[in-house]
């Protein structure tokens, strides 16, 4: 009976000291003081210790535990991908299931904010749109957009050209306008007063003939004149022998003999032999190839002697009146001659007969100028950055974006993706995967270190109410608490046996 009481008595101190202890971690919560003195061991090991305590795991937890590599780790697996994926294809495949608009979905998305953030990106787009415009590198792009337009669409025959409907309306257009000037009642008003400005300009002006004149055009008159001698020459005999220059030179033949003879020498000289003797002396001498030469050469002369006179004091040469007759006549040709039907007729053929020489319109803008393309797109750019600049285009273009958001907004979601829903979702995957990853190498880290785990888990631990961390360490350490209990219940039965059999021992 002794030693059954002793080990009772022990069994029952053991656990109850370990009951204790075990207890006295956790309480009492606060510090208990008795007449201005703190009893011993209050407040309780875990209480007094809490804010030790949540450092030390806080730090254990983020040096540890929770490092940066591990959380890298735990972030870019297999099994986060997949779970991405599978989210980003329930996310896609509802949308495209979805019965509503763009514009109904993003009301319901964002609420009273629809009306707001849909007036930022229309000005968010107006301003790009005007900005990227007026960048360098937006107008060379324009250049070259235009300059391959020009060139693609300048590729196809003269053929096409000419047997264009705009083209052949444009050409019967511009006939009839001509043809329209021609027979109004003050073309010829208009032609002379044009003939009459320019006589001015000419009359005013220090250039001669010669600097009006194409060059090549005064080498063909001369080459014509000394080709044509014979001609000319057979056209001085008739012109001497003409009714009206047969007259004029017999007269002044009859006076030079009158004047420079005397009376009865001149009654014996008669103007009518002269005049035939030197005509036939004159065709002889013309119808010697040496002497065409010579005639041709003194006409020339005379040509180049005209065309180096400065034009001012040829016109002064001329009378008003034979001025003005010759201006009328010249009127009377050109409005005779110039736009007549086949002139017309003929200018336009030949364009067109020009134009089928070339093997496309552009070979034939090439030979007029080789960086005509350039030149062209140079100034449409030009033109087309001034206008950017003004008002009216910014309005054009607020019009144009609006537009385009309310078309935008009233598409069905099902009509812009279409039936490849996998290859939507791969693309949204591999963009996500592409934008995360960069994420975790370049900007990971900092992240991860702003965060502060330690701090964050320090914090958390401090938050906790004592009677809570109480609560989660029994129930992580339930059975292994009770095991101490018991175990210094059974320290406490052997320490009570030990007892009595050491007194009966000795």
């Amino acid at each position: 009976m002794e030693y059954l009481i002793s080990i009772t008595v022990g069994a029952i101190i053991g656990y109850v000291t370990n009951w204790l202890a075990i207890k006295m971690l956790f309480r009492p919560q606060k510090e208990i003081r008795l007449r201005g003195k703190r009893l011993p061991f209050t407040p309780g090991l875990i209480p007094k210790e809490k804010e030790r305590i949540a450092t030390s795991v806080g730090k254990t937890i983020g040096e540890h535990l929770l490092t940066k590599d591990t959380l890298l780790e735990a972030l870019d697996n297999d099994r986060i991908r997949k779970h991405i994926r599978k989210w980003i294809g329930d996310k896609v495949r509802d949308f495209k299931n979805n019965s509503h608009s763009l514009e109904e979905l993003l009301k319901k998305l964002l609420g009273q904010r629809y009306t707001r953030v849909k007036e930022k990106i229309k000005s968010l787009l107006i301003a790009k749109t005007i900005n990227y415009i007026q960048t360098e590198a937006s107008k060379d792009k324009f250049k070259e957009l235009i300059q391959e337009f020009i060139k693609k669409a300048l590729k196809s025959s003269p053929e096409n050209l000419i047997a264009n409907e705009h083209l052949i309306k444009t050409k019967e257009f511009t006939m009839n306008k001509l043809k329209d000037l021609r027979d109004s009642e003050n073309f010829k008003d208009k032609l002379q007063v044009y003939i009459e400005k320019n006589i001015v300009l000419l009359e005013q002006s220090e250039k001669s003939l010669q600097d009006i004149l194409p060059g090549g055009l005064i080498v063909s008159a001369k080459a014509y004149i000394y080709n044509s001698r014979a001609d000319l020459c057979q056209a001085i005999n008739k012109l001497l022998k003409q009714p009206n220059v047969r007259e004029r030179l017999k007269l002044a033949i009859g006076a030079m003999i009158s004047n420079n003879l005397n009376s009865l020498v001149a009654a014996f000289v008669k103007a009518d032999t002269v005049y035939n003797k030197l005509t036939a002396a004159l065709e002889d001498y013309l119808k010697e190839d040496e002497n065409q030469k010579n005639v041709a050469m003194m006409i020339n002369d005379g040509l180049q002697k005209l065309l180096e006179d400065r034009i001012g004091e040829l016109l002064k040469k001329i009378s008003e009146e034979d001025r003005a007759s010759l201006t009328t006549a010249l009127v009377d040709m050109l409005a005779e001659n110039l736009l007549t039907d086949t002139v017309i007729a003929n200018v336009f053929g030949e364009l067109e007969n020009g134009f089928l020489k070339y093997s496309s319109l552009d070979h034939i803008l090439t030979s007029i100028n080789e960086d005509y393309d350039s030149k062209v797109a140079d100034f449409i750019t030009d033109r087309f950055r001034e206008y950017a600049s003004g008002e009216s285009f910014l309005l054009l273009v607020d019009k144009i974006i609006d537009w385009g958001m309310e078309e935008v907004g009233k598409t069905i979601p099902s009509a812009i993706m279409g039936d490849d829903l996998e290859k939507i979702i791969n693309v949204i995957t591999e963009a996500w995967n592409g934008l995360f990853q960069r994420f975790l190498h370049n900007d990971g880290v900092a992240v991860i270190e702003a965060m502060d785990i330690p701090k964050v888990v320090e914090a958390r631990i401090n938050t906790f109410d004592v009677a809570y961390t109480e609560e989660i360490i029994l129930s992580l350490a339930k059975k292994e608490l009770s095991a101490i209990t018991w175990l210094g219940a059974l320290l406490g039965a052997i320490m009570g046996i030990l007892s009595p059999l050491l007194s009966n021992l000795y």
